[in-house]
C-alpha cells in the first residue's frame, strides 16, 4: 500500500513538472515562432519604412529580424496609455526591436508593459520613457 502511494506521488510530480515546463517554456516558444512567421500587414511596413529612423539603413537580414521581433512584441507587450494608436505601438515596438535585435534574450520576457509619459523610469515589469526614440538608449539587461 505504502509503495503504491509513493509510486503515484512520483508519477504525479513528474507529470506536474512536465506540465510546468510546457506552460512556461515550450508554449511561449511555439507561439513566438508562429507569430514571427505570420505575414506582416502593409500598414506596419509603411510605418517601419517611413517613420522608424535608421531602419532603411540596415541590411536585409537585420530588417527581417526586426520585423519578426516587431510581430512578437505587438502580440506580447502591453502599452499605456491604453488609448494609444496602433501606429504609435508599432513605432515603439520597432525601436525596441532595433535596440535589442543583436542581443541574447531578445524577447525581453520580464518586460510586460511599455509606458509613454513624461519621465523615464523603470519598474517591476514595466518601462516608462518620454518618446519612442528613447528606447534605443535604454539599458535592457534586467529584462532578459
Amino acid at each position: 500500500m505504502f509503495n503504491s502511494i509513493l509510486t503515484f506521488l512520483g508519477i504525479f510530480s513528474v507529470v506536474a513538472f512536465l506540465c510546468y515546463l510546457s506552460i512556461v517554456y515550450i508554449f511561449p516558444y511555439l507561439h513566438r515562432g508562429r507569430v514571427a512567421k505570420a505575414e506582416m500587414p502593409e500598414a506596419w511596413e509603411r510605418v517601419l519604412n517611413n517613420d522608424v529612423k535608421g531602419f532603411s539603413d540596415l541590411n536585409e537580414a537585420e530588417q527581417e529580424e526586426i520585423k519578426k521581433l516587431l510581430k512578437v512584441y505587438m502580440a506580447e507587450k502591453f502599452f499605456e496609455p491604453k488609448r494609444m494608436k496602433w501606429d504609435q505601438q508599432i513605432l515603439i515596438c520597432a525601436y525596441l526591436a532595433m535596440a535589442v535585435h543583436k542581443k541574447k534574450g531578445k524577447y525581453l520576457t520580464k518586460l510586460s508593459t511599455i509606458k509613454i509619459g513624461r519621465t523615464q523610469k523603470d519598474g517591476q515589469g514595466f518601462l516608462q520613457v518620454s518618446s519612442p526614440e528613447e528606447l534605443l538608449k535604454v539599458e535592457y539587461k534586467k529584462w532578459f
